[in-house]
């Protein structure tokens, strides 16, 4: 015997997990919790051009922005080379976060301590992520070695 998590009557439990006594309190539950979450307001922030965009529950967010998308689509294929080019090597692969590796660098590019432009028209001083340690050194695909750096300085180093 337990009591029902809605409306608190006691009844007899055919699952170790079951939590309502009927159909109805197990609806009204779901229909609380997803009141719940629509009264909050649920924004993230573009890491490109730093504007909110609502977050969808089930599908993976991102901001609607073509430039955006055009450029994230642009960083994670780039990312995703880098990663096979140091497998290829018998190199140290490991799950990089883009977000974590910009936000701890705060949009400064490691070689000449200037803010990046994060979307655009390809330039010089558009937004990439470069090895410290080229990976033709040696060095690994991990957030230690990957830095935010200008297109123009990571093609001049």
């Amino acid at each position: 015997m337990t009591d029902c998590a809605i409306c608190g009557e006691t009844f007899r439990i055919a699952r170790s997990t079951q939590r309502y006594c009927t159909k109805q309190c197990y609806a009204e539950s779901r229909k609380r919790r997803y009141q719940f979450r629509q009264d909050l307001d649920w924004h993230g922030n573009c890491m490109l051009c730093g504007n909110l965009y609502p977050l969808k529950r089930g599908a993976r967010s991102r901001c609607q922005n073509p430039e955006c998308l055009k450029r994230d689509q642009v960083l994670r294929v780039s990312a995703a080379k880098g990663a096979a080019r140091v497998r290829a090597r018998g190199g140290i692969v490991e799950q990089v976060n883009l977000r974590a590796v910009l936000a701890r660098d705060r949009g400064i590019c490691h070689v000449c301590d200037e803010p990046v432009r994060r979307i655009g028209e390809r330039g010089p001083d558009l937004l990439t992520f470069d090895h410290v340690v080229p990976v033709s050194e040696g060095g690994s695909h991990t957030m230690e070695n990957l830095a935010v750096c200008h297109d123009g300085c990571q093609s001049r180093k």
